[in-house]
């Protein structure tokens, strides 16, 4: 389910935040990352987040 989305046409970007449930713990990651993992919302690592934009949806869904 898309819970939020973010547009900023100054840099052509859409963002979708989907809501899910994971069926297993691992976690697989494409060529985009390095690395991926759960973690709880207050353990959330907002100073390595690659993205500004990452940022601001994740604090929209939050709040």
């Amino acid at each position: 389910m898309i819970v939020d989305t973010l547009c900023i046409p100054s840099d052509g970007l859409v963002q979708l935040t989907y809501e899910a449930i994971a069926d297993h713990e691992d976690v697989i990651v494409n060529i985009e990352s390095q690395t991926g993992r759960f973690f709880p919302l207050d353990e959330i690592p907002w100073s390595k987040l690659a993205f500004p934009s990452t940022e601001k949806i994740l604090k929209q869904c939050i709040n």
